[in-house]
């Protein structure tokens, strides 16, 4: 467990990203070049935030400024992670 924590810290990516209409979402980038879209609940004021996944990843990225044009969920989870 220890070398695979070593591992996504090396090459893994984590970021949290918000949309104009003010919803939050964290992107996993994962080693293997996979990637995850989660959105945040909104809470009860309480330290922990909670995280659900997306269904339909794409609208989400592209809400978040990137071109889908020829393009897998993971390629365009990697860009938007690499370019900001």
């Amino acid at each position: 467990m220890r070398t695979q924590a070593l591992s996504f810290r090396g090459k893994g990516c984590v970021r949290e990203f918000m949309t104009d209409d003010g919803k939050s979402y964290i992107i996993l980038g994962f080693p293997d070049e996979s990637a995850l879209v989660l959105q945040k609940v909104r809470g009860k004021g309480e330290a922990v935030a909670d995280f659900n996944p997306v269904r339909k990843q794409k609208q989400i990225l592209e809400k978040l400024g990137i071109d889908k044009k020829g393009k897998n969920t993971y390629q365009m989870a990697w860009e938007l992670l690499k370019e900001r």
